[in-house]
């Protein structure tokens, strides 16, 4: 009867709901006399996601600026800052759909108050790149098969509207945002993203295309006209308390003296800049940093135009100190060097400990050359290795089961049976998280082990102290989010996705070892 219930609670804990959420409070004290301080509720913005199953999600941001709506414009603005489904095929590929961010620059998608030092958002990131961008439309992304660490999103969404477009603010109000959004010009927005597997190291490039006439024939009648381009490409390293990160972005502007002359602007045909920082954090929650900006909204204007070299702007600032939420995800304590030979795949499937020791020393009998990339679900088959040895010690022997499609690691020493483990793949907010659970022959858990945490933040969940609560449970015992597994603050998201992950792969090697498919 064991078997039957391990499954039925797997099943009853397929759907899950997830609510979370942030805010910033704003207080301002302005240089000069008859300059008050000022106190501002700036957002206030609430998570909403649902998981279905193994497959299919959706996930919103609903978000209130400026404390409350007053009509006619004179207070702030309730808006959808995403809303979409995700349905996963594997890693390398998941459709999205809906109201969804676009994947350019860093804080357009993941802007959260913790992941950026400063009181206020970038000035780049307002005049540049206009966060929050979002747009309706329809596209995949998922992990590219070349090599780890490499992963990418391409969508194909409503186009900007040229009538919005401002000397001061380049493309911002261009932005339909999901409200009655012309479809005239289908746009193609997309980023290619790299992550060193051993952590710390984050580099990307991303671009838009898209005509802009929102169905204007003065402006043009093709779906491509008017057309602008972004390009940018940005970085992020870690290394202990030091943080630093640099962004570069251009936008084209091809028919900007047509749109100035229809539209009575003086848009740039050419709108460029970026931004470097380094942040270091002296004591926990606490650091100073530096960050110089500089762009212009008319780095190049048509001929007609006069430039104002007034949009040539230049933000410094120095020795800031804020209280952060840890976001240090990028470079967990899991993050290990990766061997070459890790790369390969072999037959061999058998106790790799038959092999001479050298010196009399006893050589590690976990083969990364047993396991391929692509049975671990694209974990680093020698990450893979070095985690068992841990939980099992140095001179376990492995084997590799096979399960339908599912690839069960079986543990022994000798003739004994030490345990089982599998690797498994949750989705977090936006990324996969690879993580190996480990039975011993009770089914109890022996350990949790995140091999791979893809997203910026949240990386907490790899930590020991978090990791720990799961060991000696069974697939019977309660893992409720809350109550027996803690809430890390500012990584619900991969929290809730790890703790039903852990379940589904205790409650699965459960049945299959008391059915006897493993053994």
């Amino acid at each position: 009867m064991a078997g039957p219930a391990a499954a039925q609670q797997a099943n009853e804990t397929k759907e899950s709901t997830t609510i979370g959420g942030y805010g910033e409070v704003h207080y301002t004290n302005p240089r000069g006399r008859n300059t008050p301080a000022e106190v501002n509720l700036r957002r206030f913005v609430v998570y909403l996601a649902h998981t279905f199953d193994d497959r299919l999600a959706f996930r919103s941001e609903l978000e209130l600026e400026d404390a409350k709506v007053e009509p006619p414009g004179a207070g702030g603005e309730v808006a959808l800052e995403q809303a979409f489904l995700d349905y996963r095929f594997s890693d390398r590929v998941t459709l999205r759909t809906g109201l969804v961010l676009i994947p350019v620059g860093i804080i357009n998608e993941t802007h959260e108050p913790p992941t950026f030092n400063s009181v206020d958002r970038p000035a780049f990131d307002h005049d540049v790149i206009p966060t929050t961008w979002r747009e309706i439309g329809v596209g995949i992304l998922g992990r590219l098969p070349v090599a780890d660490g490499w992963n990418y999103r391409l969508y194909l969404v409503n186009g900007l509207r040229a009538d919005g477009f401002s000397d001061a603010e380049g493309i911002r109000e261009g932005r339909q945002e999901g409200r009655q959004a012309s479809f005239a010009n289908p746009s193609v927005t997309g980023r290619v993203e790299w992550v060193r597997p051993a952590g710390g190291l984050r580099v990307g490039a991303s671009f838009w295309y898209g005509g802009t006439t929102g169905g204007d024939t003065l402006l043009g009648r093709g779906s491509f006209d008017a057309p602008i381009a972004v390009l940018s490409a940005d970085a992020r390293y870690q290394r202990g308390p030091l943080a630093l990160r640099a962004v570069a972005a251009t936008v084209s502007v091809s028919d900007a003296d047509t749109i100035n002359a229809l539209y009575g602007s003086a848009v740039g045909s050419r709108i460029a800049g970026g931004y470097v920082e380094g942040a270091y954090e002296f004591v926990s929650h606490l650091s100073a940093f530096v960050r110089h900006e500089r762009y212009d909204t008319q780095a190049d204007v048509p001929a007609g135009t006069t430039r104002d070299r007034g949009f040539a702007r230049r933000v410094t600032i120095r020795r800031a100190r804020r209280a952060t939420a840890d976001s240090r995800g990028a470079s967990p304590p899991w993050a290990s060097r990766t061997s070459r030979r890790g790369t390969r795949s072999s037959r061999e499937t058998t106790r790799c400990c038959a092999r001479r020791p050298a010196r009399g020393r006893a050589r590690p009998c976990v083969s990364a050359w047993a396991i391929s990339s692509d049975m671990m679900q694209g974990a680093p088959p020698a990450k893979v290795a070095a985690s068992v040895r841990r939980i099992f010690g140095s001179d376990a022997e492995t084997r590799v089961l096979t399960i339908s499609a599912d690839t069960v690691l079986r543990v022994a020493r000798g003739d004994a049976l030490l345990g089982f483990a599998a690797v498994r793949n949750v989705i977090g907010k936006d990324q996969p998280i690879t993580f190996l659970v480990a039975v011993d022959p009770a089914d109890r858990l022996k350990d949790v082990d995140v091999l791979v945490y893809r997203e910026p933040y949240g990386g907490e969940v790899a930590y020991e102290a978090w990791r720990r609560q799961f060991r000696g449970k069974s697939a019977a015992d309660s893992l409720r989010v809350g109550r027996e597994i803690r809430v890390i603050s500012g990584a619900t998201i991969s929290v809730n996705a790890i703790t039903l992950g852990v379940k589904r792969a205790l409650a699965d090697l459960t049945q299959w070892h008391q059915t006897g498919a493993i053994r």
